[in-house]
């Protein structure tokens, strides 16, 4: 199904996907990795569920491990986002790991959503698809691609999202009532853009460069953290500048952050931020997703 850009897709997918909830029982849960795309939790909290954050760390090379999710949260599961290639970090997940999260989403009868917008930027060999790993069956899946990233056109608005027929028509029908569907020319200009190969590997191509510029002009402070060895083949990297040591550089902001400021500068404290889902907007109203 085409969409007008993924985000309103994966927003969509939300109200699509979760009950409604009156307050009683068990309140429905959204997975998501954290750090996330700010529409996870938006449309987590708008549909009336519980963003649920999965850490996304180096430990787990930035691929939050299906196997984490306890059963009490599993069991009120209605949907999971999960990113591959990860924004912001870069790791690729192997084709396992998307099956492990099928598998999962199939055994406790949730929607997943693989948000796969940076698919088509890589080193090396292509990353793995959902659609790969989902073994000849689409129910419970849906995948979503953009031009945004591939072909360098954010302005076009244009993606698509496929999968699970229930969750497409559910989708179509919210677009349908209060969304907005490509127009006919970008509709014509999307279909030139998806059969046209080169300027995409054009794309790679300055990426490559442009790596190796940093490369060459950063030297020992650009550190490439390449993602978990599952999916090392994808090529993908994630870059963390190192602090310089002279004291006219850049230093950590506190022995834990990995901000970095500068001497003579004083970063200001944070406020802390009331979770959206728990905001009087969102909590005082009631939120009908079953189309």
């Amino acid at each position: 199904m085409p969409c007008a850009g993924t985000r309103e897709a994966l927003f969509h997918l939300a109200l699509a996907a979760v009950p409604e909830w009156q307050g009683q029982g068990p309140r429905p849960a959204v997975l998501m990795p954290s750090p996330f795309y700010h529409v996870y939790a938006g449309a987590a909290a708008v549909a009336g569920a519980e963003p649920v954050f999965l850490p996304a760390t180096p430990a787990n090379g930035f691929l939050p491990e299906p196997e984490s999710v306890d059963s009490a949260t599993l069991a009120r599961t209605a949907l999971a986002y999960v990113c591959s290639p990860a924004n912001p970090q870069g790791a690729v997940a192997s084709r396992d790991y998307l099956a492990r999260w099928i598998r999962l989403a199939r055994a406790h009868n949730f929607a997943i959503a693989f948000d796969e917008c940076y698919a088509e930027i890589y080193r090396g060999q292509p990353p793995a698809g959902a659609l790969e790993a989902a073994e000849g069956r689409l129910d419970n899946v849906i995948v979503l691609h953009s031009l945004s990233k591939r072909s360098a056109a954010p302005g076009l608005r244009s993606g698509f999202i496929a999968g699970d027929r229930r969750l497409v028509k559910r989708v179509t029908q919210l677009v349908n009532f209060g969304g907005s569907a490509p127009s006919f020319p970008a509709l014509a200009a999307s279909a030139a853009l998806w059969r046209e190969e080169s300027h995409v590997e054009a794309g790679r191509e300055r990426y490559r460069r442009s790596f190796a510029v940093a490369e060459r002009l950063l030297g020992k402070p650009l550190r490439l953290q390449p993602p978990r060895p599952a999916a090392s083949s994808s090529g993908s990297t994630w870059a963390t500048a190192r602090p310089r040591p002279s004291a006219s550089g850049p230093r950590r902001a506190c022995a834990s952050s990995p901000a970095l400021t500068w001497p003579g500068r004083t970063p200001k404290a944070a406020t802390p931020a009331r979770p959206i889902s728990e905001s009087p907007w969102c909590m005082s109203r009631r939120w009908s997703r079953r189309a």
